[in-house]
């Protein structure tokens, strides 16, 4: 069966088109756009149509909505449900007074004060190296945003929120005819309670991963949202786990079938082998070694009944040929040929980023 993934989102990527059989893996299509698909194999594209253009869609700002006529035999979307734009509805309700009923579905925290000086809630750095915390004038009270000022966190402690999320998102594009989901930073949805500093002895800002990945009640809130929207349709849910680790047990814990959580998981350690952040690190066959066979062990019957996927790029990184091969005019072509034959030769779900077929 063939398994077209469109992209749909504020954050993220379209997934793949591959065989839900597993047993032909074909491509990935990412769009670096975020609006248009291309995919390299013969398919009646035509029979994809938009039919109504909404001002503002749930957890979707101002996003098509389409009408699922078949292109290939499944089609899944990104679902972006960690945070929403800050010009969305709902925080637009929430930033309008501390009294509005959805002022606690975003995480709302009064300044603190050192010698006269304002200081955020905490001293969690965001993704651009400042403060993870927006000051907002109207009510005197800081906002939550770990990837961008513009990006708000959602309140996942809040079972109204949840309740939402399933409804608006979830069921919304399932029942518009949609076979399932790539979940953006599915791993964040759980922070610590009560938000706690990093542990520091001055006034910069950190990265507070360890109280905002994997948090507390993280796996509660995937089983909830399996149990109560998932299982009601035959779905593909793939997670974006946009972080490394060498604990297996954190990889089973979300892709195991017998947990009811995720069907597999977008999982950064074979990207993220030779690189720092966006630096890139001298090649060490030995990590390149273990980080292929911790990759091939989630998948492995041995380990349990999890699935792991394959992939080498994606639109957070850097070509994977200019990463693992040499990009000169001489050896592009060999080492993109010598790249695709070793990806497929792992154990997983084959995905490919928009490009990459390109040689």
């Amino acid at each position: 069966m063939l398994l077209l993934v469109l992209l749909i989102g504020s954050h993220g990527m379209a997934i793949a088109v591959t065989s839900k059989s597993g047993s032909m893996p074909l491509y990935l299509v990412e769009n670096s756009h975020r609006q248009t698909i291309l995919v390299p194999i013969k398919l009646p594209i035509s029979k994809l149509a938009v039919h109504e253009k909404t001002a503002h869609l749930p957890l979707a700002h101002k996003i098509e909505r389409l009408s699922l006529m078949p292109v290939a035999e499944n089609c899944i979307f990104d679902l972006v449900i960690d945070h929403t734009s800050d010009d969305h509805p709902w925080f637009q309700e929430s930033n309008s007074s501390k009294t509005n009923p959805k002022r606690d579905w975003y995480f709302w925290r009064p300044p603190q004060y050192k010698n006269g000086t304002r200081y955020p809630p905490n001293n969690w750095a965001g993704y651009n190296g400042e403060s993870a915390w927006t000051y907002d004038e109207h009510t005197g009270e800081y906002y939550l945003g770990i990837f961008s000022p513009v990006q708000i966190d959602l309140n996942w402690e809040n079972a109204d929120v949840r309740n939402a999320i399933y409804q608006d998102a979830l069921r919304f594009w399932l029942d518009a005819g949609i076979d399932g989901f790539r979940i953006d930073v599915v791993s964040y949805y759980s922070k610590t309670p009560e938000l706690p500093n990093f542990p520091a002895d001055d006034d910069g800002f950190y990265p507070g991963i360890q109280f905002y990945v994997n948090g507390p009640h993280e796996h509660q809130y995937l089983q909830e949202m399996n149990r109560k929207v998932l299982s009601q349709y035959e779905t593909l849910t793939v997670g974006e786990y946009a972080n490394s680790t060498t604990n297996m047990t954190i990889m089973q814990d979300y892709v195991g079938a017998h947990r009811r959580e995720l069907n597999t998981i977008f999982y950064f350690n074979m990207v993220a082998v030779f690189r720092n952040g966006y630096e890139p690190l001298a090649f060490n066959l030995s990590a390149w070694r273990e980080t292929i066979a911790f990759n091939d062990a989630i998948g492995d019957p041995a380990t349990g009944d999890g699935w792991n996927t394959v992939f080498l790029e994606n639109h957070d990184l850097p070509r994977s040929v200019s990463s693992f091969g040499d990009e000169t005019a001489e050896y592009r072509a060999q080492s993109a040929k010598l790249l695709s034959m070793f990806i497929s030769t792992m154990s997983g779900t084959l995905f490919l980023y928009q490009g990459q077929e390109l040689v």
